[in-house]
Order: C-alpha cells, then sequence, then structure tokens
C-alpha cells in the first residue's frame, strides 16, 4: 500500500489434472474465507507471456525463503511503470517473485512464493 502498509494472502493450487487446477486464494490467517477458481494450464502459461519488444532477460541470483536461488529475470516495461519476474531454475513453474513498479518507480506490489511442505 502506498502508506507502507504490508498485506499478505495466500493462494494454493489443488486438485490439478490433465486440463488445470484449482486455485484456491484468500487473506493471511484467514482460511475461512477463501474463494477458488478452476483454471487451466494454458490460462497460467499465458501469465508468462511477455511482448519480445518490451522485454529483457538475464540471470540473477536471489535470496529467498526458499534460499539462495539462480534465476531468469524477466523485467517487462510498460507504458504506466513495469515488472520485474524471478523464475527459479530449481523450481519450475510460476515465479518465486516479482515486482511491480508505477511510472514513477515507486514499488507497488512485491509477490514472493513460499512453496508449501
Amino acid at each position: 500500500m502506498p502508506d507502507g502498509t504490508v498485506t499478505e494472502r495466500i493462494s494454493r493450487y489443488s486438485a490439478g489434472d490433465d486440463e488445470g487446477a484449482l486455485l484456491e486464494s484468500h487473506p493471511a490467517g484467514s482460511p475461512e474465507t477463501a474463494s477458488g477458481d478452476r483454471v487451466t494450464w494454458r490460462e497460467l502459461q499465458a501469465h508468462a507471456a511477455f511482448p519480445a519488444d518490451r522485454t529483457t532477460v538475464g540471470t540473477e541470483t536471489i535470496a529467498h525463503p526458499l534460499g539462495r536461488l539462480e534465476c531468469l529475470r524477466y523485467d517487462v516495461r510498460g507504458d504506466d511503470g513495469g515488472t520485474v519476474f524471478w523464475f527459479a531454475l530449481a523450481h519450475p513453474g510460476m515465479p518465486v517473485r516479482f515486482e511491480t513498479t508505477d511510472a514513477e518507480g515507486t514499488t507497488r506490489t512485491i509477490v514472493q512464493e513460499i512453496a508449501a511442505g
């Protein structure tokens, strides 16, 4: 939040099959308010499709709750800011972290994936 407030949200994938999975999401500490939607693997794959003319790709090692991670870093520029995604080479799938900034460079969202045990 612009005032420095931190909020946490939990997302969980379950009931996976050949077509997709159930994505449930709720505020941290309030699982009783979880809502879920079925998502397809194609929809999830599309989230990681970035326009080539606005994207640069590099490598970076980051400190993360999962440990030190070797990542592919995607910097995606938009008209109103940009987003950086870190995809861990050892954890295929969704990014382990992303940060979104507005046109003035202020970070608005930082999300980190923490794998459930």
